[in-house]
């Protein structure tokens, strides 16, 4: 947007350019200034007037994305913060991506199923005396004695409630 003096030579003298040299390229100015969007201007009271219906008429023919406020801005430190997380992001997606290729190839030696495996374990026998105790069950067994306590993700003395109870 420019705003140009509508009349250039009722300008006092005092305010006004007197070099030669200085008063051309001043009218070079004004001259390229003109080929753009331009306002022309009498007075002072008449220049805030004609800038602001301008730039609300820029706003709406040339709307775009511009300054924002302060308090939107982001900082230095916000915006390598950022970018560390985006990082994170993409390491972390990568590792779930591998991590979902291997989901289905169990190791070899992991227990599962009807295997067995022997419990071993302490109660509290006739008198108050400590006792010790073992028994064989399958993986399937004791999945099925502490299942419905794991639903909730319990903390671990519940799940070793659950399998005392079982045995």
């Amino acid at each position: 947007m420019g705003f140009v003096h509508k009349e250039p030579n009722e300008i006092s003298v005092r305010k006004s350019e007197r070099d030669p040299e200085l008063v051309g390229k001043l009218e070079e100015f004004r001259s390229k200034v003109q080929r753009r969007m331009c306002r022309f201007w009498s007075n002072a009271d008449e220049l805030g007037g004609i800038v602001s219906r301008s730039y609300v008429q820029l706003l709406k023919t040339h709307p775009a994305e511009g300054w924002i406020k302060y308090r939107y801005a982001k900082t230095t430190e916000e915006l390598e913060k950022t970018n560390r997380m985006h990082e994170q992001i993409r390491i972390l997606e990568q590792e779930v991506a591998r991590l979902r290729e291997s989901v289905g190839h169990a190791p070899a030696n992991l227990a599962r199923d009807a295997d067995e495996v022997t419990l071993e374990y302490t109660y509290n026998g006739e008198g108050g005396k400590k006792e010790k105790g073992s028994m064989v069950a399958t993986w399937n067994r004791i999945f099925s004695v502490v299942a419905h306590r794991c639903m909730y993700l319990p903390a671990e003395f519940e799940v070793q409630n659950a399998l005392d109870d079982g045995i």
